[in-house]
């Protein structure tokens, strides 16, 4: 099959190609309109050129600026490489208190986290336009494959202009097709020489410049595999293909088997299955930039009519061959008795836009972002609980967002790496007492934090206003038996992003308060000892003085 011209395969895959670019018609001019005014290293949406830029086209970059501050903050938000931002865990509560699973809980972690390094994988690379996607756009897309060079892990964000995709009947992605444009040359070097159809091979044994210089348009295809089947071997005990097409000669120049879907898409919000593609802040902000940017057209407009306002003469031979510049001679400007040939006509009576309209279509487009909120730049005095109440404000706008970002995109990349360095094993096996049992990925990041982050200052204010009842009231210890510090502790460590052996496990808890106890009763037993020497010593010296 491989490099067979007229495959059946191939030709199934560029229809369905086909098929799923012409979903995408519908959106393509909002996509396009959206891509102009706050994303434009996305422009092509609408078939025009990708090197065509819009930016002399724009009248006020306060959109430009805000779109990237808004990816910038859901990215640090999502997936900072700064913070902890997921941990592995079990569902069962009871597991996850014993030692041994919270140490091997730790050890996956840290080496999945060691895994998104830029020395192993460019992910925070390819994240960043990857969440902005997402979030201007509404989708996103990101590839996660097996590296064959420097990385071992290769993360790539595919441009949403190329990308065509479809939903399960569940409603999530399971689908992906991306074209791309290779010489014979680059062909041979990805492929190889012999997977190659027989014309683009004639090709490179002509040599010359036509090897470097045509191009043959490739399709390469994420499908679910319709003849997976449970334990396997081969392509069949894969869930997922991937296949590459050349369109040029309807061949399959690739295939190769996934045991986990290596693409996600997720989307900011969507709700319609024959239109998967999503619509993000972009799209709900698009009214505020169109006004801004049109009110900002006319104020230049006018500006500039003002300053070099339109001149009237007496005809347009008149004028033939002035140059209108200044500090220069117009030679026949004025006739010899004086009366002047060239005039201008001032019609300017003022800015059409004022600065407050412009103002608040500006506070519009920042309203839009959330701006205010995800900006702390010249806010001094801020205390702790202020800035918790901000991050809890803007996760309440974007919580059904930010859900679907984890559902659609984190989650399948989080499975994706853990079975890739399982399969390497670069982790070690499980204890014994997890056997068959779930591994789950909790998140961590500042999202997942600030979520919880009411919860633990909850906690935080019943503890201080557990601790002065108790300073006031005759049996402190009465008042501490209606509160479970055990379990309190546990909220304020989740609360706070803490790796799980902060905490000691019940084991040791158990064992570091029955060696209390039994320290408490010696220490008892000697006080009594002692007093009974004591009362004895005494005894023996009243009777010594009664003799």
């Amino acid at each position: 099959m491989i490099g067979q011209e007229d495959n059946s395969v191939a030709k199934e895959i560029i229809d369905r190609n086909d098929q799923l670019k012409s979903q995408k018609q519908t959106r393509t001019e909002e996509l396009a309109l959206i891509a102009s005014l706050y994303r434009p290293n996305r422009v092509g949406f609408d078939g025009k050129s990708r090197n065509h830029s819009n930016l002399q086209n724009l009248y006020n970059s306060s959109t430009l600026q805000n779109a990237q501050q808004a990816a910038a903050s859901q990215y640090s938000t999502l997936a900072n490489p700064a913070n902890r931002w997921f941990r592995a865990t079990t569902p069962d509560p009871d597991l996850r208190e014993q030692r041994e699973v919270r140490e091997w809980h730790d050890i996956v972690t840290n080496r999945m986290l060691a895994s998104f390094r830029p020395a192993v994988s460019n992910f925070y690379q390819a994240a960043v336009p990857w969440v902005g996607d997402c979030s201007i756009l509404g989708t996103g897309f990101l590839v996660e494959d097996e590296g064959t060079g420097r990385l071992r892990i290769l993360d790539r964000c595919i441009n949403p202009v190329d990308a065509n995709f479809a939903v399960s009947a569940e409603g999530f992605a399971d689908e992906l097709i991306v074209p791309m444009s290779l010489s014979p040359v680059h062909s041979a070097r990805l492929y190889g020489y012999e997977n190659l159809p027989e014309k683009i091979q004639e090709i490179l044994n002509k040599g010359g410049q036509q090897m470097h210089t045509q191009t043959h348009t490739y399709l390469q295809a994420y499908q679910p595999n319709d003849e997976y089947t449970p334990d396997a071997l081969g392509k069949s005990g894969q869930k997922f293909l991937s296949t590459h097409v050349c369109v040029d000669h309807k061949a399959v120049v690739r295939q190769k088997g996934t045991y986990e879907q290596s693409f996600a898409i997720p989307r900011w919000d969507a709700d319609d299955y024959d239109d998967p593609w999503g619509r993000g802040l972009g799209y709900l902000n698009l009214a505020s930039a169109m006004k801004l940017q049109i009110q900002e057209q006319q104020n230049q407009q006018a500006g500039a009519l003002a300053a070099r306002p339109p001149l009237a003469t007496p005809g347009a031979r008149a004028a033939k061959g002035w140059a209108l510049a200044p500090g220069k001679f117009l030679h026949g400007g004025t006739t010899h008795q004086g009366q002047q040939l060239v005039r201008p006509i001032f019609t300017f009576n003022g800015l059409p836009i004022t600065l407050d309209m412009a103002q608040q279509s500006i506070d519009e487009v920042e309203k839009g972002w959330a701006s205010a909120m995800l900006s702390l730049q010249s806010r001094t005095g801020l205390d702790r609980l202020e800035v918790i109440e901000r991050q809890e404000e803007r996760l309440r706008l974007h919580a059904p967002n930010i859900g679907r970002m984890q559902s659609e995109g984190i989650a399948i990349l989080l499975e994706r790496r853990f079975s890739l360095l399982w399969r390497a094993r670069q982790l070690p096996p499980p204890p014994e007492v997890l056997r068959n049992q779930p591994l789950d990925m909790e998140y961590t990041s500042v999202a997942a934090l600030a979520q919880k982050a009411q919860e633990g200052l909850a906690v935080s204010r019943i503890l201080v206003d557990t601790a002065e009842l108790a300073s006031a009231h005759p049996d402190p210890e009465s008042v501490w038996d209606a509160v479970d510090t055990d379990y309190a502790q546990k909220v304020l460590v989740e609360a706070r992003g803490a790796p799980e052996r902060v905490m000691r496990s019940v084991e040791d808890i158990a064992a570091r308060r029955q060696a209390r106890a039994e320290q408490a009763q010696q220490a008892a037993a000697l006080q009594a000892a002692q007093q009974g020497v004591d009362i004895a010593a005494g005894a023996a010296a009243i009777e010594d003085a009664a003799q």
